[in-house]
């Protein structure tokens, strides 16, 4: 009796064991399932903001190609400065306001370039930064995936030892 109420014993503490390692199994499971969803949505944040990027960069490159118009064009056309207002006829005084004001127009169209350059530099920077962070996940994310399945794979073994043990055990009760 004393022999049978100890392989008894032994047996339920196997069941528990094996019971206990298929919760941890499922538990893993979940875990894999549910960085493997991080690691899709991450993906595609990836591959959304790698888009965006690119058509800042194409932003940047056609503000700045205008940018460089505005100067060509501001040379071209030789716009005085006010000291050699001083030394023109009177009549020759409205050609020169009209100059002035054209100039003043193109500068002002260049201010604006400048700030939407900006603008882009500060968005491309900020997207580089957010893909950088995001690199970061997806490389963690790969590695805690790997962490799982070793996990799985060890308590998979597991599982099937304490299986094996149960037997055993149920062999010896009978």
């Amino acid at each position: 009796q004393s022999r049978l109420a100890t392989v008894q014993r032994e047996l339920d503490k196997a069941l528990e064991n094996y019971d206990v390692t298929l919760n941890d199994l499922v538990e893993v499971q979940e875990n894999i399932v549910n960085e493997q969803i991080k690691l899709g949505k991450i993906k595609n944040e990836i591959i959304e903001v790698s888009d965006e990027l690119l058509e800042t960069q194409k932003q940047l490159l056609g503000a700045d190609e205008k940018l460089q118009e505005q100067a060509v064009s501001l040379y071209i056309n030789g716009v005085m400065s006010p000291t050699t207002a001083l030394f023109i006829e009177l009549d020759e005084l409205s050609n020169f306001l009209v100059a002035l004001g054209y100039a003043s127009t193109v500068v002002d169209s260049a201010y604006a370039i400048v700030e939407q350059l900006n603008a882009l530099e500060n968005l491309a920077s900020s997207q580089t930064e957010f893909l950088t962070q995001r690199e970061d996940e997806r490389v963690e994310i790969v590695s805690n995936l790997q962490n799982e399945e070793e996990k799985k794979n060890e308590i998979s073994i597991e599982a099937e030892e304490y299986a094996e043990d149960i037997e055993e055990k149920k062999e010896a009760v009978e």
